[in-house]
């Protein structure tokens, strides 16, 4: 499960709006509020902010391309080495 964890403020009648979600569109999420206690400091984020991993997808929008998906994952050296009984 992917969490996101941030602050906002109410608004007039009780409305609370979130912006910059790091979630796909019609993605079905769980909220829970929280009353945030008093004196702590409340934290911006950046959803652009590329050193926060969490918020970015560096493979968003790639393709992947296997040239040989049906190879072994081993070395016919490390092969031998599995069936000679030696543990590495």
């Amino acid at each position: 499960m992917d969490t996101f964890k941030t602050t906002a403020k109410i608004a007039k009648g009780g409305v609370l709006i979130l912006n910059n979600l790091p979630f796909a569109e019609d993605i079905e999420v769980e909220v829970t509020v929280q009353r945030q206690p008093e004196g702590s400091v409340r934290m911006e984020v950046d959803p652009n902010d590329l050193s926060r991993p969490a918020l970015h997808n560096p493979n968003k929008g790639t393709v992947s391309k296997y040239e040989r998906p049906f190879d072994s994952a081993f070395t016919d050296e490390e092969l031998d080495m599995l069936d000679s009984g030696i543990t590495f």
